[in-house]
């Protein structure tokens, strides 16, 4: 409940005295009102939901928003306790305390001066300063933003007058995880100590008129003595495979352990390099607390590394366009299973910038289908007041196993951090690379209010110095952020010297308008600029945004964001180099149809029709045709693709863009074939879903297996699997299933008996499982089949007998079931198992009936007597 004075507490609504509405409004609103007040007075016991309003001193724009205590409603079923709900009297947007929020769905929450983190299933929720607002201390986020970023849409039904949320995770158990008691003793199931669990190939040939190639890139992981290990391997078929990364990672109390090859970046100034060997990281506490969000290329959480790897989801054959500061930089063809990586990526200006992927459909370039912010802010790098982490590593400058011919440098780094306070955290590194020493000094420092405030410097070969200095600060209203940095020319054996000077001040009026300013100055060897301009953000409605800012040189970009329905979007971009407008339309659950125009400096203007259907699970078709027109071209698209089993996909695409020209020839047919198998091959193929940064995290798959001669026969997939009580996920066709990403631990597995057909019976309905960092375990619910038959008994002349007692035999004459018919004379016996079975009346040694059971329910086995029915014995 919330901490608001309880005498403010009303059972009645009123009317607020600032900002009235109109007469009839307010006559018509206070009788409902007391009407409802009425309801819950005279008939408590009615199933009706009463509402509180509460009052408050707290005004938004000139006016008090309305109060209400509300049940929360899980899914449309569980209902739970209740929460504060405001709305805003003057744009009626909806609010909902977050303190409460999170302990109703069991979220951790962490709260600063200018960030709100709610930790979830799924990854944390952040939300900045700006976009909550405040009422008597309590903090209030809207609704529709709350529900976005938990990927859980959250809304106040008005007839029920409750908070309902449909949860994108499972719902908490029944049995909280803490209450379950689990065996002392070994695991019914182990993980593997030494194994590979983890294997993901994706294959692409590409052939048009001037080449053809075909490339496979391999990733295959497991556990190892108690750790885990990882490998890539890039194959470009005619050339030698080339293995691009390999680990072994070891997590261990208060230390890790890592053994292999990676690219290292501590921090922006000291760049990143290639490095083999050995490294180990410490921690006067768990070391766990800083590897759950580790990147790729980490071995503990950095987000000052000047070079980042970043990985995400699209529509699979789309593109995904790594952006900077508005500026492209990467291009990937999204793979089959929706994943794109933009690897080892530098980031010159440091972590301060502004970092999208723009993701597009194929053949559906210029206008994105969405936008994913990878924005780094070094907010917030301050440990806990007496936290010591020291991460350090000796080797060799390079890729030992491909350059083994090769001598290569000595290599290694120590990077050690201690916590003066909760807010003051220093920082001192120690790097050998590239055969250049060199030193690191930073402090960072929480200034509460005033935000976050890092100052660094570093001094390299021949006494060059660098340094750079950070402020960021997000507060409800008024915002800044920025950096000033210098590289001296022969900084770390670069030619030329980089100076650059960022920053940004603005204003949130409120949820609809935001501006700021943008200055930079920026110097390098090859380019220089500088320039002072606005930006601007206008949301005057939910599904309307309009965005308008300069880019990293100056340049602006304008987009338009409008969803006037949830069937129709409109997207538009400008920027320098091209401009483009989108329409889709979702018409059907699996089908839309883009619309889409653009006109491009350097290629001309296109005009766009694709007619796409997304698949619908496994051995479903998807496919996309479209028709294209440019630069007095014609073009098209052909694409279709199709999952074999879980985990395995494959599509074929034939694309003509008029965009691209071949002297002579006119636009390029382009065809493309590719292939991705992920699996986790734990005791056998189940869908994989491989992530290829260093977290210590395990599987467990499995499947429902049926009975030797009745393979197919049965519907196995959409039965629920549960872990610890919870549901986590679903069988797929054939009844296998995975759920990836668990921390080791020991687990109990069960199967949903619901959901089984109802001829199978699980031999054993649940595991206690073992879950290690890198490794498969594998579970198997064998099944029996338990069949049955039913029928009808009649009497003398075919009357119904209602009440007869049957006894039903096995074979070896034991009583296996006993029945009695119903009012009609029909009866039924389930849970027999195959075999021969003989019906007897009670007290009666005759048989009057044999039947046998296969493999399916056996219906219509009438049994005759010479009995007479009732209401005949008279006559």
């Amino acid at each position: 409940m919330p901490s608001i004075d309880p005498t403010v507490f009303r059972a009645t609504f009123s009317a607020t005295s600032a900002n009235r509405p109109a007469l009839w409004h307010r006559c018509t609103a206070s009788l409902y009102r007391y009407f409802v007040s009425a309801v819950v007075m005279l008939a408590p016991a009615m199933d009706s939901r009463a509402a509180l309003l509460l009052e408050t001193q707290t005004l938004w724009d000139g006016a008090a928003p309305e109060l209400f205590i509300a049940p929360l409603l899980v899914n449309r079923r569980e209902e739970r306790g209740e929460l504060l709900v405001a709305i805003d009297q003057k744009t009626g947007a909806e609010f909902v305390e977050v303190e409460g929020l999170a302990r109703e769905l069991e979220l951790g929450v962490q709260r600063s001066d200018d960030e709100i983190v709610l930790t979830t299933p799924l990854g944390p929720a952040r939300f900045t300063a700006g976009e909550w607002r405040e009422i008597d201390g309590q903090i209030v986020l809207p609704l529709a933003l709350a529900g976005q970023r938990l990927a859980s849409p959250l809304t106040f039904d008005r007839q029920l007058f409750a908070l309902a949320i449909q949860l994108a995770w499972p719902p908490r158990a029944a049995i909280r995880p803490e209450e379950i008691v689990k065996p002392t003793a070994a695991a019914e199931i182990e993980a593997g100590v030494a194994n590979v669990s983890f294997l993901r190939t994706e294959i692409v040939h590409r052939d048009d008129r001037s080449s053809n190639f075909t490339s496979a890139l391999t990733d295959t992981g497991g556990s190892l003595f108690g750790g885990f290990w990882q490998t890539r391997v890039r194959d470009y078929i005619d050339d030698d495979p080339f293995i691009e990364d390999y680990a072994w990672v070891k997590s261990a109390g208060s230390r890790r352990y890592f053994l292999g090859n990676q690219t290292v970046s501590l921090t922006t100034l000291l760049g990143g390099f290639e490095f083999t060997g050995g490294q180990m990281a410490f921690a006067n506490r768990q070391i766990g607390l800083f590897t759950d969000q580790v990147q790729q290329g980490q071995l503990i959480a950095n987000q000052q590394g000047a070079v980042r790897t970043f990985i995400g989801e699209g529509p699979p054959g789309g593109i995904a366009e790594l952006r900077i500061e508005d500026r492209p930089v990467a291009r990937d063809i999204i793979a089959l299973d929706g994943r794109f990586e933009f690897r080892d990526i530098d980031l010159p200006s440091g972590a301060v910038v502004k970092i999208e992927v723009w993701v597009f459909e194929q053949g559906q370039e210029g206008s994105p289908i969405d936008i994913q912010d990878f924005s780094g802010f070094n907010t917030n790098q301050t440990l806990p007041a007496g936290t010591l982490l020291v991460q350090g590593g000796t080797g060799v400058d390079g890729n030992l196993i491909e350059d083994p011919e090769i001598e290569l440098d000595a290599a290694g780094f120590v990077d050690a951090q201690y916590a003066l306070t909760d807010r003051l955290t220093l920082q001192t590194i120690y790097q050998h690379a590239d055969e250049i020493d060199t030193g690191f000094a930073a402090l960072h420092a929480n200034l509460s209010r005033l935000g976050f405030a890092s100052a660094q410097a570093a001094r390299g070969e021949g006494g060059l110095t660098g340094w750079r200095f950070e402020l960021d600060n997000r507060q409800q209203h008024i915002f800044w952020r920025g950096f000033a940095q210098r590289q001296p020319d022969g900084w770390l054996g670069r030619e030329g010297k980089t100076e650059d000077l960022f920053g940004e001040a603005g204003w949130r009026f409120n949820e609809m308008w935001q501006v700021s300013l943008v200055g930079r100055d920026f110097e390098s060897a090859d380019e220089r600029f500088d320039f002072f301009l606005p930006a601007a953000d206008f949301r005057p409605t939910d599904r309307l945004l309009l965005r308008g800012r300069p880019d990293f040189d100056g340049d602006y970009t304008v987009q338009g964001f409008w969803r006037p329905t949830d069937r129709h979007d409109f997207t538009a971009v400008y920027n320098e180099d091209e401009s483009s407008a989108q329409w889709v339309w979702n018409f059907a659950d699996r089908d839309n149809l883009f619309v889409q125009a653009i006109d491009r400096d350097l290629a001309g203007e296109r005009l766009g029709v694709t007619w796409r259907r997304s698949t619908a699970g496994v051995r479903s078709l998807g496919f996309a045709l479209g028709a294209l027109f440019g630069n007095s071209k014609p073009g098209f698209l052909v694409q279709g693709d199709y999952e074999f089993m879980p985990g395995l996909r494959a599509r074929a695409e034939v694309f003509r863009d008029p965009f691209t020209k071949v002297p002579g020839l006119g636009p390029d047919t382009v065809l493309t074939l590719s292939l991705v198998a992920d699996f986790s091959l734990g005791g056998g193929l189940g869908r994989g879903a491989f992530r290829r940064a260093l977290v210590d995290r395990g599987a467990i798959t499995g499947a429902i297996e049926p009975p030797a001669g009745v393979e197919g026969k049965f519907d196995l997939s959409g039965v629920a699997i549960l872990v610890d009580h919870q549901i986590r996920t679903r069988t797929e066709q054939g009844g296998r299933f995975s759920i990836p990403f668990l921390p080791p631990g020991l687990y109990r597995v069960k199967l949903d008996l619901d959901g089984l057909p109802l001829e199978l019976h699980p031999v054993k309905e649940q595991f206690w499982v073992q879950v290690t960092a890198g490794a498969v375990s594998h579970v198997v619910f064998a099944t029996e089949l338990r069949l049955g038959f039913a029928g009808r008994v009649t009497g003398t002349g075919g009357c119904p007998l209602p009440r007869a007692a049957l006894g039903v035999l096995d074979a070896g004459d034991a009583v296996v079931g006993r029945v009695t018919t119903n009012a009609f004379g029909f009866y039924r016996i389930d849970n027999l198992k195959p075999g021969r079975y003989r019906v007897r009346l009670a007290g009666d040694e005759i048989v009057r009936l044999e039947v046998t059971l296969d493999n399916e329910f056996v219906f219509a086995q009438d049994i005759g007597v010479d009995l007479p029915c009732p209401g005949e014995e008279d006559r």
